[in-house]
């Protein structure tokens, strides 16, 4: 193997290797596996879980690669008369030296082109995860060749390099390398990744001088809510977990809310309504009104008065709830209703999505406004629909790729039809300014979504993301400044977006 690396000069706090000190990654990273036999004149070989290193026998500086280039080789010698090697090249640097493998050559071979392939489809897909899944391949390529010792055990092993033949590794377009900027994984940890059904952000609380003797502050969070009925809190400074799950029943969890600074309240498919504690983050109250799946949660901002939680489920069901006491308000039934799947809050009244239609009603039931196709013309109905004040609002279907933009005073039908390209379906859809985001269903058999960003004005699609391996099934705004979207259980994972 060839590695051209470029000299990296900084210094790092001490580790411990086989009785060796040494200085490794300010970042927390995992020695995976050392060869005594992987030697030249002046280094030995270490692999761990964030680079491939060289360690020098009379020094503890760490180098690691910036670009690999691996090839395998083989040294001339006397006796034996070639022995299985790396050349190991340092960019910018002339000189090059040779470290003999023997037998271990061909299985460093296939770990390093591993390990490389997953750190560059890490980068390319911002997504710090993948590094894990390629140590993890390489882990168990290294533990399989220890257990067969045999001469099937390499092309075995060559099984398991996931990232070196995969199509991930190839850049992605550029719209979504410039928009994209972190992802992070609800199910790292998991046997399988759980879709991610619901997202809420929080802005956390300001941290207090220990002198002051205040309670303590709150990061600024990112709540996940997923299809095994577990909430995952992210940290947003460095978008990192802030502890394990926190399971909510054992069901789907569908929505979830903030409630003043100090509760989430989540809905559940089981038709419960779990309200966290966000300093203890733990689940301490339940609400059991709905018979049915709960599907959305809003708060009400009626002038001039106090806020109440409004809660749906699919049956038709509405119920507003006292913040402090958590006693029912009031609530109403809409007739005729078997497919209430999202609710939305404008100013003293509610949108409903209720399949065949998108209506408008009073906080106390009373219909006000109904937007209807003919059943020839959609028989599917619609799934997500949003609304940009002042302005239009937006429906589409999960059955096929099509927007429509409505007026609410004219609602004898469409306004204006936008078909999203490589759209199966539509998901979810949210408005950030007067610009349109949409989670899209994949065309094809895999089924991978994009998000597409829809200028409302020009009614023009300005940009389409494919940041997913599956369906896009939710999507959140941070301060105009960001957008998430989260993905279906074959990815699992939430991807950060900046608004440009």
């Amino acid at each position: 193997m060839i590695f051209r690396t470029a000299h990296n000069s900084n210094f790092y706090p001490l580790a411990r290797l086989r009785g060796l000190k040494l200085k490794t990654a300010g970042q927390s990273s995992t020695f995976l596996c050392q060869r005594s036999t992987c030697r030249s004149r002046i280094l030995c070989g270490v692999c761990r879980n964030r680079e491939l290193l060289k360690i020098g026998d009379l020094s503890s500086d760490c180098f690691h690669p910036s670009h690999l280039e691996v090839e395998a080789t083989s040294v001339i010698s006397i006796f034996p008369p070639r022995v299985p090697a790396l050349k190991i090249k340092i960019k910018y640097r002339s000189e090059a030296f040779t470290a003999n493998l023997k037998s271990d050559r061909d299985l460093w071979h296939l770990m390093v082109k591993e390990m490389w392939a997953g750190k560059q489809t890490a980068h390319h897909h911002k997504d710090p995860q993948i590094l894990k899944q390629a140590a993890t391949n390489i882990l168990l390529m290294d533990a399989l060749v220890q257990c067969l010792q045999s001469s099937k055990a390499i092309y075995a092993a060559t099984k398991l390099a996931h990232f070196t033949d995969s199509e991930m590794t190839q850049s992605m377009p550029k719209t979504t390398v410039e928009t994209l900027r972190h992802k992070i994984s609800p199910s790292a940890g998991l046997a399988s990744p759980e879709a991610v059904e619901a997202l809420l952000y929080t802005t956390g609380t300001e941290m207090q001088p220990q002198h002051e003797g205040g309670p303590e502050g709150v990061p600024p969070r990112v709540w996940c809510t997923t299809g095994n009925g577990r909430v995952t809190i992210f940290n947003t400074t460095t978008w990192s977990k802030e502890r394990d799950s926190i399971r909510a029943g054992h069901k789907r969890l569908t929505c979830i809310l903030a409630v003043g600074a100090m509760q989430v309240w989540v809905g559940s498919v089981d038709g419960t309504i779990y309200i966290l504690d966000t300093h203890s983050l733990s689940f301490n109250k339940q609400l059991s009104e709905h018979r049915e799946n709960v599907t959305s949660l809003v708060l009400s901002h009626i002038p001039n008065s106090s806020k109440r939680v409004i809660s749906c489920s699919i049956d038709g069901c509405v119920v507003t709830w006292n913040m402090v006491t958590l006693q029912v308000h009031h609530s109403f039934h809409i007739p005729n209703c078997s497919s209430l799947t999202s609710m939305m809050n404008d100013s003293d009244s509610l949108w409903c999505c209720l399949g065949k239609s998108i209506e408008q009603f009073t906080l106390r039931g009373k219909p006000l406004c109904k937007l209807s196709i003919a059943e020839a013309q959609r028989p599917q109905g619609f799934s997500c629909f949003a609304l940009i004040p002042e302005a239009h609002l937006w429906t589409a279907s999960r059955e096929d790729g099509n927007l429509q933009a409505w007026d609410p005073k004219k609602p004898q039908g469409p306004i204006r039809t936008l078909q999203l390209p490589d759209c199966a379906g539509v998901s979810s859809m949210i408005c950030v300014g007067q610009k349109l985001w949409v989670g899209g269903i994949g065309d094809g058999p895999d089924y991978v979504g994009k998000v597409y960003v829809v200028d409302t004005e020009n009614y023009t699609i300005e940009r389409e993301l494919k940041g997913h391996v599956d369906s896009v099934t939710c999507l959140l705004s941070i301060k105009d400044r960001y957008v998430l979207s989260g993905s279906g259980k074959r990815d699992g994972k939430v991807a950060i977006w900046q608004i440009i």
